[in-house]
């Protein structure tokens, strides 16, 4: 039996580290740059229960449903990773993924979703500011560099953000907490309820 866990289903405990300042007030690490994850099938949060996983006894929902009625990852040769690296003015964004089925010639964007804590607060408090949460934030678009086709069962994506999404603040420290990342398809019909694959991993 093979089990995914989903970083969307619980906060990855990883925060990326924009940038270092001797008079941050906000307790971060002395670095944390990069984040990498694999990529597994994305699902809806059970919200009435019927079931129960073994073991643990946890109440679940059976059947699962996919966010994705449509693209799913092969059994057999399906697979995918995100990256995202903090460079000095932005975060550079690297999704990869291949085993890709019944999306031929769709698109597919990067996501995520975050919570920030950062020097940068328009009230110049010294102890800083957390932001409102962002969920499932799109970081590309169809027209535009940053999200991709898929081709042969393949689609890779190279995006940056930052500045768009108040991310990057040259100078200043901002940890960002990843609550969840991925990548979804923004083109066909019946549209994605969320992002087909997201970051975590598969106990086999």
């Amino acid at each position: 039996m093979r089990r995914a866990y989903s970083a969307s289903a619980t906060a990855v405990g990883v925060t990326l580290l924009l940038a270092t300042t001797s008079g941050a007030t906000h307790n971060e690490p002395a670095n944390a740059l990069v984040v990498r994850s694999t990529l597994v099938t994305g699902y809806q949060a059970c919200t009435r229960p019927n079931d129960f996983t073994l073991n643990s006894f946890t109440p679940a929902c059976s059947p699962p449903q996919r966010n994705d009625r449509f693209c799913k990852f092969d059994r057999t040769s399906g697979s995918g990773t995100l990256t995202a690296k903090v460079t000095a003015t932005d975060i550079a964004v690297v999704v990869r993924a291949q085993g890709i089925v019944g999306c031929e010639g769709e698109t597919f964007c990067p996501t995520l979703s975050f919570r920030m804590t950062t020097d940068g607060c328009e009230s110049f408090d010294s102890h800083g500011c957390t932001a409102v949460d962002v969920d499932n934030q799109q970081l590309g678009f169809p027209e535009t560099v940053g999200c991709c086709t898929v081709h042969n069962g393949m689609c890779t994506v190279r995006a940056k953000i930052g500045s768009n999404l108040g991310l990057a603040n040259p100078g200043l420290q901002s940890g960002i907490e990843i609550r969840g990342c991925g990548l979804q398809r923004v083109t066909g019909s019946p549209a994605a309820n969320g992002p087909t694959f997201t970051c975590g991993f598969l106990v086999p």
